[in-house]
């Protein structure tokens, strides 16, 4: 938010914002709620579908250097999933982005899971990097609580506890897994929840050394 408000006052330092975190914790919707609050057009492109450089330039280049018209607003241009164009057919493309993120006119989001990716170590210096927690189950049996009381679903704690323990942290697949199960149903106990599976999750690097290094037992 900060960072934002420095754009509508002239042009911060680094011009370009880095989001990172796992999935399903708001890093989308964060960008999407603080256009809204500043005023600004969100222009959301999927990084996956612009893997090359002349891709890049005519599209991203050119949003982020054109002026809006007189009277319209400022933009705001969000590029997602950065992992989808990380491999090594698309190093042409990290070096544009990379590019941009010193020349844009505009502010620039990026939003990967992982942002220690080598592939994005010339985009972690020349951005603000912003981490993104998982979420605590507390709040996101509190979030489903609030969705359930707006919806008229009766649900028991042990069926919220059970749907937000399984998730681990992943709000958005806490959201998903309470909607599929409450298609057919109004009212949700343990045993109709209790079929879930646990997801499996990736980590970061460090977060797996640490875990390594530091236990005490296999």
């Amino acid at each position: 938010d900060a960072w934002m408000a420095l754009w509508t006052r002239g042009t911060p330092k680094k011009k370009a914002a880095f989001l990172h975190g796992p999935a399903g914790v708001g890093k989308t919707l964060c960008v999407e709620l603080l256009a809204e609050k500043h005023a600004f057009d969100l222009i959301s492109l999927d990084a996956s579908n612009w893997r090359t450089t002349a891709a890049l330039e005519r599209v991203v280049g050119a949003a982020s250097r054109q002026r809006p018209l007189v009277g319209a607003r400022e933009r705001l241009i969000l590029l997602d999933e950065l992992e989808g164009m990380s491999g090594t057919q698309d190093r042409g493309g990290i070096r544009t982005i990379t590019s941009l993120t010193k020349k844009t006119g505009c502010p620039l989001v990026l939003i990967a899971n992982d942002v220690w990716n080598p592939r994005f170590s010339s985009l972690r210096s020349s951005c603000y990097v912003i981490k993104f927690q998982r979420l605590p189950t507390r709040s996101i049996i509190t979030y489903l609580r609030g969705i359930c009381l707006r919806e008229g679903i009766t649900i028991t704690e042990e069926a919220l506890d059970i749907i937000a323990e399984r998730v681990k942290g992943d709000l958005r697949l806490a959201i998903t897994d309470l909607q599929a199960l409450s298609q057919a149903r109004s009212v949700l106990g343990s045993e109709d929840v209790d079929w879930l599976g646990h997801r499996d999750r990736k980590e970061a690097i460090f977060t797996v050394l640490s875990r390594v290094f530091n236990a005490e037992t296999c």
